[in-house]
């Protein structure tokens, strides 16, 4: 009931200021995102109780910009004055797809050449929505097919061996 606010993060950090009243208690539920539209949307009656995801949007695979950040405070009951300090974590599994970026034919490695290379990717049964205050509360799962996009820049390192990306993206855990 305390309607949303809206803060550009500076640093990876930002304020925010509520009148509050004495006695009463609160949930809050913190939610940081690209400002980019097109990737969650907040809807108005539900505001953050309930965070859809449409994986299959215009936007494509492999986009850093799927990612955000999310914190629930519960039960705040109000006796004066507070500050806190929240910190938010991601509600997703980062999905990586990688390879070492060669082949061998006989005893000759050749490097595979990715330039100009698209990855797509299909993922069966991810849920499609977020509920911050009930995380364990799946939402219907569905198959979705992220739409074909330029692979990822850069590698992953998984203990000790450098892997090439193929593939990144983030769905609700």
């Amino acid at each position: 009931g305390l309607g949303v606010q809206n803060k550009d993060l500076v640093s990876g950090k930002t304020t925010v200021s509520l009148q509050l009243i004495k006695n009463q208690t609160y949930n809050f539920i913190f939610w940081a995102q690209t400002a980019e539209a097109g990737y969650y949307t907040i809807d108005a009656t539900e505001g953050l109780k309930k965070i859809p995801a449409d994986y299959s949007t215009h936007k494509g695979a492999n986009d850093e910009n799927r990612d955000a950040f999310f914190a629930v405070e519960k039960g705040l009951k109000i006796t004066g004055p507070v500050s806190k300090t929240i910190e938010l974590k991601r509600p997703f599994a980062q999905v990586n797809i990688a390879t070492v970026g060669s082949y061998k034919v006989g005893e000759i490695v050749k490097s595979i050449d990715f330039s100009e290379a698209k990855s797509l990717v299909k993922i069966v049964d991810i849920p499609t929505s977020f509920t911050p205050l009930e995380p364990e509360q799946v939402s219907e799962d569905k198959t979705t097919t992220f739409a074909a996009a330029e692979i990822p820049e850069g590698n992953v390192t998984v203990a000790g061996q450098s892997y090439k990306y193929m593939a990144m993206n983030y769905i609700f855990a």
